[in-house]
């Protein structure tokens, strides 16, 4: 699936305490394995930090339209319901997107399961992002068509810090992730990049649910 226009992507920090954990995975998979059947429902998945009681949600529509159905789903309203008293912190953060690939699976993933998921937080030094998302655009377009264990590559910026990016990849396991970070494209990456980065810190977590459509891509 070719996008033509940007698609609507979100990202949420939800805080859940240790014994509520397990409702709000349950609620979350209800949720998101219901959306993920809608035509508009792109991407979804659902990660716990191993060092904190935070939740990462990540969630990428075709458009507005199909952002907005989904706000008055019968599904997104029963997750809300469910988790209002289990949820004690949530932050959220809309993205303005630069890349958005899958590969050739449609995810259906719950429950145990090897999935690596990172999610990057990057701070440029400066508002060069152009040249920034050039590099960007380029590495995970060959990680996707070079790399069978790299499942998912999303890219965007904060939609008003310019310089706040973030990265949100989904790989088979841990070895194809070493494997990614092995290859000339990454190193490549690496190399082309480094000067421009003031901060940077990459979350890995376990993709407690990861749902998709098969063969998206989109490059702003």
């Amino acid at each position: 699936m070719n996008l033509k226009n940007p698609p609507i992507m979100n990202f949420h920090r939800l805080a859940v305490s240790p014994q509520n954990q397990a409702a709000f995975v349950k609620a979350g998979n209800t949720n998101m394995f219901k959306s993920i059947e809608d035509d508009g429902t792109l991407f979804m998945f659902s990660a716990k930090s191993k060092q904190s009681n935070d939740n990462y949600v990540f969630e990428c529509y075709k458009d507005e339209k199909a952002y907005e159905d989904h706000l008055v789903s019968s599904q997104f309203k029963d997750f809300k319901k469910a988790t209002q008293d289990l949820v004690i912190e949530n932050d959220s953060f809309p993205l303005t997107p630069i890349f958005a690939g899958t590969n050739y699976q449609n995810l259906r993933i719950k429950s145990d399961n090897n999935y690596l998921v990172n999610i990057a937080k990057i701070t440029l030094v400066d508002f060069d992002r152009e040249a920034f998302a050039k590099i960007v655009k380029h590495e995970m377009t060959v990680s996707m068509q070079e790399e069978p264990g790299v499942i998912a590559m999303f890219a965007g910026y904060l939609f008003d810090v310019e310089n706040e990016w973030r990265f949100f990849e989904v790989y088979k396991d841990e070895s194809a992730y070493q494997k990614h970070v092995q290859t000339d494209n990454f190193k490549d990456y690496v190399q082309k990049t480094q000067e421009m980065f003031y901060q940077k810190e990459v979350l890995q977590l376990h993709g407690d649910i990861i749902v998709d459509k098969a063969n998206i891509n989109y490059e702003k």
